[in-house]
């Protein structure tokens, strides 16, 4: 068995080494995220009818929404309507308030025909003027900055500007074929500024209607444009948001972009958040029912929510709320908050959901063990912190939502019965800053990847004391971060096996792969046992020990993929023995170019009634192709993968201008869904 396993290790080490250590990326995770979520109050603004816009005032705390002719007036508290109107408008687009909220303009119209803006006094609700002012609907309506003007975009591609008081036309302006769908002044120069759906943005002279500029970098539609909160550093600041997926934040002086946040869906609307002063908050809602909270200082999402299961279209942002209304006329609150969803198991235990909202959860991860030097997490976590933490960003900004931690039995264990305080503080900062960054931890542990760390003490303990000793260091890791939600998994060990017959006194690792060995005997002598149970017996000790401590979170093993039942080489792990003994099964599985049905047969093996996670993958013996039709092909059998990511951005890897590194940047930038 040691001379099948090494030759194993062997070939994967070849092919490593001739891709010059491409396979040293095994560590990518990342951010689809959710947290504290309160549940549809379920009031109908009117049936049958999409709510089209939101807005809340803050002064006189009320929430109004629009939907076809209707204007409500909800109560935050219970979001019970208090008042609303009926217009003579078919289908309200948008509204906005006078900035010192004694007026608010109401936009809309019939498709094709009109588009009507409406002025009611504040919060009389008094209709103190109304006009048609295009042949098609207006989309998007704004003040200027002292109050004499309401400029309307109108989906017949012009933009009209209009005196705020009598509605008289002052300007009729071409603004965008195809459609003007928003429409904002600046700040600091009274500039109006347009978007449309030519993916444009410009810049026009209120007075002589000349343009002044154009913007182009967005690759699709224009969906709004919003002028920089008053809090701001300064207030020349201007964001757009578009179908291209992309928020990007723009000086209206010299229209510069100064930094742009790609969301992982397209957004449809945004508010700013209650912004400190200085701070750049806005809340996306995007087309898949989530809600992210987009820091445009620092280019990041903050916060992931699920909002609803229906094509949300408007938002609005309440002190300790959000508010989104829905193509199926509800109204849904979520609670903003700051933590993420634990994951658990669905009621029939075949899928992940998040525990707040049912929501399926899909494991998209990296592995992160080590750097591109091949430095254990462990070994330059203390002098680099800064740089765990910028992996940690740049594996949230590159898609995943979980990340995969190898923590070193060594690192952790004085002795047998003794942790390592220090190291316990430091995994506690770890869970913390997955936290922030709303990432999912699959804390792997147990590993003695560097022969040379592994204490004497340690593989001089007979099985029984080896076993005791690693159920002390779950219990010690676990107590620490027992009540974090980010803890998506705890996974006994890295590749265990059960040996058949009998090993060296002391020998309990694996072949190195490389330096580093990452199979590990949990016994070394069969002694007459069923592999399968003794393999039991271990999973029952260990999960044991976690469930003593922590009754919630899941519990694995990251299996190797000759652990089935079958003719050659087994781990003794056998899946459908196991399974009872763990919440979901996790193999680690590197498909083979030519052979994918045989590597498929391999995955169906691991459906044993449980979520499968391929917990370690990337194309090392095929394609990058070849790995992602894989993953693509075999999607119903899997809950997840996990690829690597080992601390070098995509573009750190195109400056390298080596193959190696080329062929990991175009991975990274590649990622199966």
């Amino acid at each position: 068995m040691k001379n099948q396993l090494a030759l194993r290790f062997n070939v994967l080490q070849s092919v490593a080494i001739g891709m010059l250590l491409v396979f040293a990326l095994l560590t990518f995770v990342s951010a689809s995220t959710s947290f504290a979520y309160e549940k549809e109050v379920g009031n109908s603004v009117a049936a049958d009818s999409p709510v089209t816009a939101m807005h809340y005032v803050a002064g006189s705390r009320e929430l109004i929404a629009t939907s076809d002719g209707d204007i409500t007036v909800h109560l935050p508290e219970d979001m019970r309507v208090s008042r609303s109107l009926r217009t003579q408008v078919q289908t309200i687009h948008d509204i906005a308030f006078s900035h010192d909220r004694t007026r608010v303009a109401v936009a809309g119209g019939t498709p094709g025909e009109t588009g009507r803006i409406l002025i009611y006094s504040w919060p009389e609700s008094a209709l103190i003027q109304e006009k048609t002012i295009a042949d098609d609907v207006i989309y998007s309506v704004a003040w200027n900055p002292d109050e004499t003007l309401i400029a309307g975009a109108s989906l017949n591609g012009k933009m009209v500007l209009c005196d705020a008081k009598t509605l008289e036309t002052k300007q009729v302006i071409d603004a965008h074929p195809g459609g003007c769908t928003s429409v904002a002044f600046s700040l600091a120069s009274g500039h109006v500024i347009t978007g449309g759906r030519d993916a444009a943005i410009r810049f026009w002279d209120v007075d002589s209607g000349a343009a002044i500029r154009t913007l182009s970098q967005h690759g699709k539609s224009i969906l709004k444009l919003m002028v920089s909160p008053k809090i701001a550093t300064q207030n020349s600041l201007i964001v757009s948001i578009s179908l291209d997926r992309t928020v990007r934040l723009w000086d209206s002086v010299t229209g510069r972009m100064i930094r742009f946040v790609r969301l992982p869906a397209s957004p449809v609307d945004a508010v700013w958040e209650n912004c400190q002063q200085g701070e750049l908050l806005l809340w996306a809602v995007c087309e898949d029912g989530r809600v992210r909270l987009v820091d445009l200082a620092d280019a990041s999402i903050e916060q992931d929510i699920f909002v609803t299961p229906h094509h949300p279209h408007a938002i609005a942002s309440l002190e300790d709320r959000l508010v989104v209304g829905g193509s199926d006329a509800s109204i849904v609150v979520a609670r903003k908050g700051s933590l993420l969803s634990r994951i658990k198991l669905s009621d029939n235990g075949h899928d992940f959901v998040l525990s707040d909202t049912g929501e399926k959860f899909r494991v998209r991860e990296f592995n992160y063990d080590h750097d591109a030097n091949g430095n254990l997490l462990e070994d330059y976590w203390d002098q680099q912190w800064s740089k765990v933490e910028e992996d940690f960003g740049e594996m949230q900004r590159l898609g995943v939502n979980t990340i995969r931690i190898h923590l070193q039995f060594a690192k952790f264990m004085n002795s047998a019965t003794e942790p390592n305080e220090q190291s316990l503080q430091k995994f506690e900062k770890l869970v913390q800053l997955a936290e922030r960054h709303r990432l999912y931890l699959d804390i792997t542990g147990l590993g003695c990847y560097h022969k040379k760390d592994v204490p004497k003490w340690y593989d001089e303990l007979n099985e029984e004391a080896r076993w005791e000793a690693q159920a002390n260091f779950w219990r010690a890791i676990v107590a620490r971060a027992k009540s974090s939600p980010a803890i998506f998994c705890w996974d006994l060990m890295n590749e265990p096996v059960v040996p058949g017959g009998k090993r060296k006194n002391g020998e309990w690792l694996g072949p190195p792969f490389g330096d580093k060995h990452f199979v590990q005997f949990i016994t070394l002598d069969q002694a007459g046992r069923d592999r399968t149970e003794v393999a039991k017996a271990w999973i029952r000790k260990l999960a044991t020990a976690i469930r003593q401590v922590d009754s919630q979170h899941l519990i694995t093993v990251g299996l190797v993929d000759w652990s089935l039942n079958r003719p050659g080489l087994t781990s003794g792990f056998v899946p459908e023995t196991i399974a009872s003994e763990v919440d979901f099964i996790s193999v680690h599985l590197y498909p083979e170019s030519g052979k994918a049905s045989k590597d498929q047969e391999t995955l169906k093996g691991f459906q044993v009634g449980k979520p499968v996670v391929i917990e370690e993958c990337f194309p090392l013996r095929c394609t990058i192709a070849e790995q992602k039709e894989f993953l693509t092909t075999n999607r119903e059998l899997i809950d997840g993968w996990i690829s690597f990511y080992w601390g070098e951005t995509p573009e750190e890897l195109e400056s390298k201008k080596t193959i190696p590194a080329a062929i990991l940047k175009e991975w990274l930038t590649q990622l199966p869904e």
